[in-house]
């Protein structure tokens, strides 16, 4: 496995409570994870410490080709 790390911030009007289940919850991730334009499916989810999820992400509309 690459040895990477990503970060991301956002201010998030919520309670923690709600945010804690945005992430630990596979249909609550996939409702605000993928990109603006595309959709996701999870391939994989581990809601537990040292856990790992992987999710599909696909492009509502495919690009036009040349």
């Amino acid at each position: 496995m690459p040895d990477r790390t990503d970060t991301d911030s956002r201010l998030v009007r919520a309670s923690p409570d709600a945010v804690y289940r945005a992430f630990v919850d596979p249909r609550s991730l996939i409702a605000w994870l993928p990109p603006e334009g595309m959709s996701g499916r999870v391939l994989l989810f581990e809601s537990r410490e040292g856990g790992c999820y992987r999710i599909e992400l696909r492009y509502e509309t495919a690009a036009p080709t040349s």
